[in-house]
């Protein structure tokens, strides 16, 4: 059995499950007066596990198990959550003794400076490279006209950064300007400027020798895996620096491979090229993931040269000529949103008379809808948080949030005890989400802070979504099939696919249970769990007149997995539910399970993804509860 003391300066001790038990500790950032804990407060201690949630508030605690994933800490006062935090995920078990685990405690919804960057920056280049984040170049403070040519790494276990030595190549004038990188799976990061290719090691803190490619500014990079990366885009600028007249635009598409010491292996292969009047200058590559064609989809978008389209590139090792189709109706910032769907919002910076302009890109293709108008302000910045809600830091002293669930923004400004640790009207900030689910904002010159949103994320044991924006966030990824209406959500069906559908923000499970409520006025009810991708999930197929079947969607190709009990409209007034464990999968109607089977003959391995519903069969249907539990 584990067991927890708890002291408010310390906030809690752990005794890790293991033989003999080691004694663990949480300890927080030195983050100075922000975000420490009040007198008169109660400190909640929670573990995440793979069987949900346990909470704690008394002083000895005996039931953390060793499965515990992560750990968040909450500093109520009144009644009010006042800070709040969370570790990285962390294997509990193994934790050895003594172990001081790092945690930054800052107020809910707010804000806490932390150690200023070791060189000023306006918007750099910002990267996760193992458990922390590279950070380098960015636009010059001093009026020279020459970018920093120097990197450094953030440590999210101490709140500073420490200066990292560039290649050669790299440390001249504005030699990072232009420059794009690529997070690999395995933690380094490639960092591409002009023909130089040098890839980080977090681990040693170094950089490879640089290596020769194809010159490139101001282009897109994307880590395909732990070996391959993806550019395309940008310009060769014929001596310049940046992209601009003269400069001979890019449109190729070129996958390197890297080997283990940052080295290219072989040339580089042709991949779907963009379009013959595409432009992309400065554009940001964003993963969609597996796709109904069978692809997985990379859409670069967010490009200053033209951030009014974005071309949407189709990726598989079979075809390297796919066609590349370009969307519109796209505006300057843009973040992913749950399931796909990219949120894109604001005129371009520095804009005299901003307005209000946002829309939302489907995932499947198909220019972006016009959403609820955000504030009109310049010099924003989005970033998508773990409970699938998306704020906007910057240009303002304060900050917006929008809630797919209502599709609605709310500007939120600091509260009078807190206005000094708030980053102000910063241009530009650069924005990262870490692995404990703060945001790490970089702007004003050298100043960075941390955000703390809600703890809800991919390792919750228990979220309830309410269609009224209460409880757990719901994206719809296809804004013409949801109708909100009085707070109220419709799912609407053209077809017989999962376009209709509603995903549950935060938990990001293999295993686990959906259970939900709805008014089924036509068609049928797609239960869906382990969403990776818009085309790629584990789904209960519910509709009246058919046997239930539990199905595999990968891409193009769906595979039965069972089929079960006729369905009918009576059937779909009840709670439904979709149950996955390790060996079985199965779809239920009220008490009654309709449909079971196991899982040995899946084609796809388990995979922690997406939880949510769909109206199918060319139907529609009304939204009640969506819930998740492990």
């Amino acid at each position: 059995m584990c067991s927890v003391m708890t002291r408010v300066l310390a906030l809690v001790g752990l005794a890790a499950c293991s033989a003999p038990a080691a004694r663990v500790a949480l300890a927080p950032l030195d983050l100075g007066a922000c975000g420490k804990p009040l007198v008169n407060t109660i400190v909640r201690v929670i573990a995440y596990t793979p069987t949900g949630d346990i909470r704690r508030t008394d002083p000895v605690i005996s039931d953390f198990p060793a499965t515990t994933e992560q750990l968040g800490v909450e500093v109520v006062s009144g009644g009010v959550v006042v800070s709040t935090g969370k570790t990285a995920p962390l294997a509990y078990n193994d934790l050895a003794n003594g172990t001081q685990i790092p945690i930054a405690m800052v107020p809910l919804d707010g804000f806490c400076p932390v150690s200023p960057m070791t060189v000023a920056r306006i918007e750099p280049l910002v990267a996760h490279a193992g458990q922390g984040v590279l950070v380098l170049g960015g636009e010059p403070v001093d009026g020279t006209g020459v970018s920093p040519p120097s990197a450094e790494f953030y440590d999210p276990a101490t709140a500073r950064f420490t200066a990292v030595v560039l290649p050669t190549a790299l440390q001249d004038g504005n030699s990072l300007v232009g420059a794009a990188t690529a997070e690999l799976a395995d933690g380094r990061v490639a960092v591409s400027s002009g023909q130089a290719l040098t890839v980080f090691d977090p681990g040693a803190m170094t950089f490879s020798q640089p290596v020769f490619v194809e010159a490139r500014s101001e282009h897109a990079a994307f880590g395909l895996d732990g070996s391959h990366i993806l550019v395309t885009g940008g310009c060769q600028s014929n001596g310049g620096s940046t992209c601009g007249m003269g400069s001979t635009v890019r449109r190729s598409t070129v996958e390197y491979q890297l080997d283990a010491s940052g080295h290219t292996l072989g040339d580089g292969v042709a991949k779907p090229a963009l379009p013959a009047t595409s432009v992309r200058f400065g554009g940001r590559l964003f993963d969609v993931g597996i796709t109904s064609d069978g692809n997985r989809r990379l859409v670069l978008a967010g490009a200053t040269s033209d951030p009014s389209t974005a071309d949407q590139l189709p990726i598989s090792e079979a075809d390297t000529g796919a066609a590349t189709t370009t969307v519109a109706h796209l505006f300057s910032q843009v973040t992913e949103l749950d399931g796909g769907a990219l949120l894109t919002a604001f005129d371009p910076d520095g804009t005299a008379l901003p307005t209000s302009v946002a829309s939302i890109v489907p995932p499947e293709g198909g220019d972006g809808l016009d959403i609820a108008l955000p504030p009109a302000i310049t010099g924003a910045r989005l970033i998508t948080l773990e409970d699938g809600t998306a704020v906007a830091i910057g240009g303002d002293a304060g900050f917006s949030r929008y809630t797919p669930t209502t599709n609605t923004w709310v500007q939120l400004a600091p509260p009078a005890d807190q206005v000094a640790n708030w980053p102000g009207a910063v241009t530009a900030p650069s924005l990262i989400r870490l692995r404990d689910g703060t945001v790490l904002v970089l702007g004003g010159g050298a100043s960075a802070w941390l955000y703390r949103p809600s703890l809800d994320g991919p390792t919750s044991g228990h979220v309830t979504a309410f269609p009224d924006g209460t409880g757990a966030v719901i994206t719809t990824p296809a804004p013409a099939t949801a109708t909100r209406v009085a707070r109220s959500l419709a799912l609407t069906a053209t077809d017989d696919s999962l376009t209709a559908r509603a995903l549950v923000g935060g938990p990001r499970l293999a295993t686990g249970t959906l259970s939900t409520s709805v008014v089924l006025a036509s068609g049928g009810v797609a239960l869906i769990a382990q969403q990776t991708g818009p085309a790629r999930a584990l789904v209960a197929r519910l509709v009246p007149g058919e046997p239930a079947r539990i199905e595999r969607h990968d891409g193009a190709k769906v595979t039965v997995l069972c089929t079960g009990q006729m369905v009918s409209s009576s059937d779909l007034g009840q709670a439904l539910a979709i149950t996955v464990t390790d060996a079985t999968v199965t779809a239920s109607v009220g008490s009654t399970a309709r449909v079971s089977c196991g899982r040995a003959n899946d084609p796809v391995a388990p995979e922690a993804g997406a939880w949510g519903i769909a109206a199918i069969a060319n139907g529609s249907l009304t939204v009640e509860t969506i819930d998740v539990t492990r």
